[in-house]
């Protein structure tokens, strides 16, 4: 008799919500990983539009261009420029210049770091260089420049030329 109670209570207890009785249970911990790289990128660069150049005019013509990049925290930089596709074609030797398409004349200009023009970047000079304090983007730096007057070149031309702004890093 005492063989049939245990049975109806036990029947019971797991018809009614009794507790069941647990058979164990495991932990196990796992890493979460990952590596961050060192890199730099630009953020926005714009193009130096001079405007309408007057060879006959007594004054040069200045204009200038900005550009923003950012680079990972702590990353050390150097940022370059180089003097564009027609590297001392123009009248001013050792400059870059533009070049009108399609009568192949040359506009010589200067790249500056001040809107004077007193400091000119040479071909691979370098123009800016820092270290990533944060992510975020730097300030948008200013390339200034100059197209030096009484140029000898046609009228009605439109010249181009294309330059290379570089990130070492």
């Amino acid at each position: 008799m005492k063989s049939t109670f245990r049975i109806v209570l036990a029947a019971a207890l797991a018809l009614f919500g009794a507790p069941a009785l647990a058979a164990g249970s495991v932990n196990q911990s796992f890493q979460v990983t990952a590596n961050t790289q060192t890199a730099c990128r630009f953020v926005a660069t714009n193009a130096l539009a001079f405007g309408t150049y007057d060879p006959t005019a007594p004054a040069d013509l200045p204009g200038s261009t900005t550009y923003q990049f950012r680079c990972s925290k702590g990353t050390t930089y150097t940022v370059t420029i180089n003097h564009g596709q027609n590297d001392g074609a123009g009248s001013v030797a050792a400059q870059p210049s533009m070049v009108s398409t399609p009568a192949g004349d040359f506009l010589s200009y200067y790249l500056c770091a001040d809107s004077a023009c007193s400091t000119k970047y040479t071909n691979g000079g370098t123009i800016f260089t820092g270290t990533a304090g944060s992510n975020a983007a730097l300030p948008a730096q200013t390339i200034y420049g100059i197209v030096p007057n009484g140029q000898n070149v046609g009228a009605n031309e439109t010249f181009l030329d294309n330059v290379t702004i570089t990130i070492n890093y």
